[in-house]
């Protein structure tokens, strides 16, 4: 029973007499900190700069103005602490017509420990700051009974912690074959999510 919140939380099949129950801890815990992030990345007409802020499991990303290269996101965390600390990652990418990545020319990163209640601005990227990740292919194919059929496909890229979207194909028919080019980074991974339907409903 979670007596701040209201909540009663029931974990079926328990059988151990010692568990770790991460869930409880975070929903008994009521403090909810935030924080800004403000700064610049070099202007970018006709491509998209995602600025992402990552700590531990939590996170917030925003895309930068192309025009000004000016941007702006809120940090949030839970907790009893009233700082946190993370990474601020910037990837600068083209997409094709369907808004899916193609083309890399600019990453980055810095650490930041933001604070609770504080505008944390002036967290500029200099062109210096940044390099030209080079590229490479994730592809797959999709088994599935022949009674269903795929709705959509989304590629995630995985940064520390954090699964950030970045694009969904709905071509129809969606073929079972994929292909998506990535930048070859160390420590970002990737994951491609489908959705299927079948086809009698």
């Amino acid at each position: 029973i979670v007596s701040s919140s209201k909540t009663a939380v029931i974990y079926k099949g328990l059988s151990r007499p010692d568990p770790k129950l991460f869930y409880l801890s975070i929903v008994s815990s009521p403090v909810y900190n935030s924080a800004t992030i403000s700064g610049s990345v070099p202007p970018a007409s006709g491509k998209n700069t995602r600025v992402i802020f990552v700590s531990g499991s939590d996170y917030n990303y925003t895309t930068a103005d192309p025009a000004s290269g000016t941007y702006s996101l809120g940090a949030s965390w839970r907790g009893t602490t009233d700082s946190s600390a993370g990474k601020i990652y910037i990837l600068r990418y083209t997409t094709n017509p369907s808004g899916l990545p193609i083309d890399y020319d600019a990453y980055g990163t810095k650490a930041l420990t933001v604070k609770n209640g504080l505008t944390h601005s002036g967290q500029n990227f200099a062109v210096s700051d940044l390099s030209n990740p080079s590229e490479t292919t994730i592809a797959g194919t999709i088994e599935h009974s022949t009674d269903y059929i795929l709705s959509y496909r989304t590629l995630y890229f995985k940064f520390d912690g954090a699964l950030i979207y970045f694009g969904q194909e709905y071509i129809t028919p969606l073929a079972d074959n994929f292909s998506y080019i990535v930048p070859s980074l160390a420590g970002i991974n990737f994951a491609v999510s489908i959705n299927a339907s079948k086809t009698s409903t």
